[in-house]
């Protein structure tokens, strides 16, 4: 996997109002509570079998001085089927499908198909993915320590436990849902490294037909 997807797709992490492992004011430890708004969630998002929304990604390196800003869009539908597109600066597109992964960019305008089987790593990530924008939060119990940072605007973090060990890249997510909590509306990840971004989403639509042509990428298979 090319480390220009990585970084575009995968490494959300928080900037602009930054959350700092543990030391969270406000943020509940009641763990009643938490599996209520965790329950709640999955009923509110548990019915989505499609989603589709703009996104703008806004990313700072520990390396650099200034931020990088991307734009573009996503779609995920059930059971496997997901792909983004980044439009701005840069121009490429990743799909998982049918076990499959497709690549491509606009300087090459070369289409590489990956098997899902040969990437267990990536292949948690989408899962990850999945779990976040369908619904699935109680099952994550298991993976994260679980707290709620704000209750309006609905924000929770999510700080991976010692075991989980492909997220060991990770210091925390935050999660911030819209004002009726059936959509997220950001998502925010702290990477152990120092890096942090957020991406903001836009224009969702839940249930929507999606066209079948963001399934296909235009170009040369290999």
């Amino acid at each position: 996997m090319k480390s220009f997807v990585w970084i575009g797709i995968f490494l959300f992490v928080s900037f602009g109002n930054p959350v700092d492992g543990w030391a969270l004011s406000g943020i509940s430890p009641d763990q009643t509570e938490i599996r209520q708004v965790l329950h709640d969630l999955e009923k509110n998002i548990g019915h989505i079998e499609s989603i589709q929304a703009k996104f703008i990604q806004k990313k700072k390196m520990k390396l650099f001085k200034h931020e990088i800003e991307l734009s573009g869009s996503f779609y995920m539908q059930k059971p496997d089927h997901f792909a983004w597109y980044t439009h701005s600066p840069i121009e490429y597109a990743i799909i998982f499908k049918n076990n499959k992964v497709l690549q491509w960019n606009h300087e090459t305008n070369r289409v590489d198909v990956i098997s899902f089987k040969d990437m267990p790593i990536l292949r948690t990530i989408v899962e990850q993915m999945q779990s976040w924008f369908y619904g699935s939060y109680l099952s994550l119990l298991d993976k994260y320590e679980i707290e709620i940072v704000s209750n309006m605007p609905l924000r929770i973090c999510f700080i991976p436990k010692e075991h989980s060990s492909y997220l060991k890249m990770l210091g925390h997510v935050v999660i911030q849902f819209n004002q009726e909590q059936s959509a997220i509306d950001s998502i925010e990840v702290k990477e152990k490294s120092g890096d942090m971004s957020i991406f903001h989403f836009k224009e969702t639509l839940i249930n929507k037909g999606i066209d079948p042509s963001v399934w296909e990428i235009l170009g040369r298979a290999s």
